[in-house]
This record gives C-alpha cells, sequence and structure tokens, in this order.
C-alpha cells in the first residue's frame, strides 16, 4: 500500500493529522455563533460564504478541560467527507507530509494513558514520523457524529447577539466534562482589541459573491519542481503518494513515465517538467507522485515535493510574469505571490 498525504496541526500539545484530500479550507479563528441545544463539544457555527458550519473543540470532544480562551493565532480547518463539512479549530497547521503504511501502529498496541476512552472513537490510528507521534483522526465519524446531532440552525439566527446555554447530550457527551457548562459568548474574556478582530473576520468570512461570477478565492496545492514552485488546483487533486515501481513503456515519448499500480488500479505516470522547460530527472522509488482526475481520466504526475495548500487571493496574481522567462507560458495561469 502506497503512502498518503495529511495535513499536521498542533492543538492541546497534541500533534494530529487529517487527511489532506479531505481538507476544504483553512483560516485564522473568526467569532464563532453559540448554538442553543448542540453538544458541548460544538462550541457554535461560522457562516463560511453562506454556508453554516458547525465547528469542534477537540478538546471538550476528547474529555480535556477547555477555558474557552482560544487566541487570534489559533486556526479553523474545515474538511469535507461525502458533502458533509465541519470545522475543527487547532492551535498551529504545520505542514503536508506523507505517511507510509510502515509508519502507522495501531491505536490497540498503545497504553490507554496515551489516548482516553473518549479519543478512541474518533481517532483510526497513530503515525510515528521521526520520533514524533501523530494521532490519526477518522473524519468519518468524526462527521457521522456531528451530522447524528441535528442542529437545528437558521442562517437569521446568527444576527441574535445573545444565547441561552447549551443543553447537555448525555449520549455523547464527554464524561470528564459532565459539568461543563458555557458560556453563551465566543471567548467570553477577549479584549475589545481581539473581539473586533475576530468579528471583523467572521464578516470577511460570510460575505458572499451575489454575482455569477466564479467565488474570489481559489484552493491550490502548491508543489516543487525543479525548486520552483507551481499550484494546481485542489479539485483536481484525488492524492499525494509515492509508488515504488514503475513500468516503461516502449516507444512513447519522454514525457511518459509509465504505468504504475495504484491499489489494483493501473495509472499512467507521466512528467510535466519537458512542457515547462524544465529539465527532467530520472524517476526513482523517492519519488513522488500527485494523481490528479480530469474529466473522468486518472494520471499520476511526478513531483519533487508538496509545498503547502492555500487559499489565492486574486490581488496576489501578478500581471508581468517576464522574469520566468525560461518557462513555457503556453502551460500556465497567471503567476501570483504566496507572501
Amino acid at each position: 500500500m502506497s503512502q498518503q498525504s495529511y495535513t499536521i496541526f498542533n492543538f492541546n500539545n497534541l500533534v494530529y493529522g487529517i487527511k489532506t484530500i479531505f481538507v476544504e479550507q483553512m483560516f485564522y479563528l473568526p467569532e464563532v455563533t453559540p448554538v442553543p441545544e448542540s453538544p458541548p463539544d460544538i462550541i457554535g457555527v461560522v457562516n463560511v460564504h453562506g454556508n453554516i458550519i458547525p465547528i469542534m473543540d477537540l478538546n471538550l470532544r476528547f474529555g480535556y478541560p477547555s477555558s474557552g480562551d482560544y487566541r487570534l493565532s489559533d486556526s479553523i480547518i474545515i474538511v469535507n467527507f461525502n458533502n458533509l463539512q465541519v470545522g475543527i479549530i487547532v492551535n498551529d497547521i504545520n505542514q503536508i507530509i506523507n505517511i507510509s503504511p510502515e509508519e502507522i501502529t495501531v491505536k490497540a498496541s498503545y497504553e490507554k494513558t496515551l489516548i482516553k476512552d473518549q479519543e478512541e472513537r474518533f481517532i483510526d490510528e497513530i503515525a510515528t514520523k521521526k520520533e514524533q507521534l501523530i494521532l490519526l483522526l477518522n473524519l468519518e465519524k468524526i462527521l457521522n457524529y456531528v451530522e447524528s446531532q441535528d442542529l437545528k440552525i437558521e442562517q437569521d439566527s446568527l444576527k441574535q447577539n445573545n444565547y441561552n446555554l447549551y443543553t447537555k447530550d448525555n449520549f455523547f457527551m464527554p464524561e470528564d466534562n459532565e459539568n461543563h457548562n458555557k458560556s453563551s459568548i465566543f471567548c467570553p474574556n477577549a479584549t475589545i482589541y481581539e473581539r473586533d478582530i475576530l468579528q471583523q473576520r467572521a464578516i470577511d468570512l460570510s460575505k458572499v459573491v451575489r454575482n455569477k461570477k466564479k467565488k474570489q478565492t481559489r484552493a491550490l496545492a502548491v508543489i516543487i519542481l525543479n525548486n520552483e514552485l507551481f499550484g494546481i488546483d485542489l479539485e483536481l487533486i484525488r492524492e499525494f503518494t509515492q509508488i515504488s515501481k514503475v513500468t516503461p513503456i516502449p516507444c512513447t515519448p519522454k514525457h511518459l513515465v509509465g504505468n504504475c499500480n495504484l491499489r489494483g488500479e493501473i495509472l499512467t505516470v507521466i512528467a510535466i517538467r519537458g512542457f515547462l522547460n524544465l529539465p527532467l530527472k530520472v524517476f526513482n522509488n523517492n519519488s513522488q507522485i500527485m494523481i490528479v482526475e480530469i474529466q473522468g481520466i486518472k494520471l499520476g504526475i511526478t513531483i519533487d515535493d508538496v509545498y503547502d495548500v492555500i487559499f489565492l487571493n486574486p490581488k496576489k496574481i501578478l500581471s508581468n510574469t517576464n522574469k520566468f522567462s525560461t518557462i513555457n507560458h503556453d502551460y500556465l495561469e497567471p503567476t501570483f505571490r504566496t507572501s
């Protein structure tokens, strides 16, 4: 079985991983709107361009204490599995890495002190990467759990400023938080300065494009080819992996690397460096592959590494790309800044 790409993040001094293919958006923490009659670990909802998305605090879900005092530097990762969405609060988004089956250990082999009873339901396995333990979340179980809560949320209700305290769902509520009472105000101890920033983030996030043009942000996976950064539409990417064996096909063009077996599916692997006027590289066992699907056709594309997942602001598009004179622009869209 080949490697899989995971987005790694920190929360409550623990390191978690979720499959990158299910990551839809990432943004700094905005003000979250509390919702009556939701379980304690669903701290509220956020309006993301007209879509109302529940937000989960993993501390509360797993039975750890939580003061509700979040930081401006915290982020939310929106994940989507089978058209079900939830936002997860994280402290830091670290990186995107590939994890091989050899680096994964079933959680049963670890002592109970590492994973609490409340965590077992939502953690698939534990990976070890460079002597660091990474808890791999089961998104299907998390999203099915959120859906089972049947949150009744009307968009008009987000205009209200005050809510009643949460009611408790004894079946789903973490045992350690049995007496945990929550404020009806998000981040009750935030300063005026902090609250202004949180509210402005929420306002910016809730804006909906009212014409028929495409949304103003675009999700891209940033890859590295020959020390250059290239962006690929995230909707086209199915996964990043490493494949140890690719069978060459005789009498084919140089850009056609060969065929590979990906979990029983035969895929053609190509190299796009030649199209971009970049020097070709010899394929080896450490080469990374980006699996894309376009109009029902799957292909593997050789890359050097995955750099990041970003959401492109049109203001960062450069009108002048002459400084990249060595690259064939016939296969490029406009260039943009990454910072």
